[in-house]
């Protein structure tokens, strides 16, 4: 089930980086 959750999580990851990047806070921390 870890495997599982790691590529969910990989996935809502990429959408958050998407979000968040916008938002310009990841690229900061990036």
């Amino acid at each position: 089930m870890k495997a599982s959750e790691g590529l969910d999580a990989s996935g809502r990851a990429t959408l958050l980086e998407r979000l968040v990047g916008e938002s310009g806070e990841k690229d900061k921390s990036r």
